[in-house]
């Protein structure tokens, strides 16, 4: 999370009681690997293991959110964009009722809320 959002954001998510352990420059995150938060909802996410790992770009900012975002070339001009630039395969599970499929499982309702998690870390 950016630095100067954490005040904000944790606000926003009623947590006043927190400290912050270290800071870091986002430069230096660029190329770790993560494990995607929705490997048992689209396991076909599994197949792209070697592509989760953070990128760095001018579409990120300190104007909404945490300063941190999650890239989907498949879903968005931006997100492709910086998707073609770090060479990101384009992968799209939403289906025409924008419901999430993943091996013949799908995730009913809308994909912006089902896709938010609260969690922070």
């Amino acid at each position: 999370m950016a630095e100067a959002l954490v005040s904000k954001v944790m606000g926003e998510l009623g947590i006043y009681d927190y400290r912050i352990v270290d800071l870091i420059d986002g430069k230096e995150l660029e190329g770790l690997s993560y494990e995607h938060p929705m490997l048992e909802e689209i396991p076909e996410q599994n197949n792209f293991k070697s592509e989760h790992r953070v990128i760095t770009g001018e579409h990120v900012t300190l104007e909404e959110g945490t300063g941190c975002v999650h890239t989907a070339p498949g879903h968005g001009e931006e997100d492709f964009e910086i998707g073609k630039e770090y060479n990101l395969p384009i992968f799209s599970p939403v289906g025409r009722r924008r419901e999430i499929h993943g091996r013949g499982r799908e995730i009913r309702g809308n994909v912006r809320k089902r896709c938010r998690r609260p969690d922070i870390g």
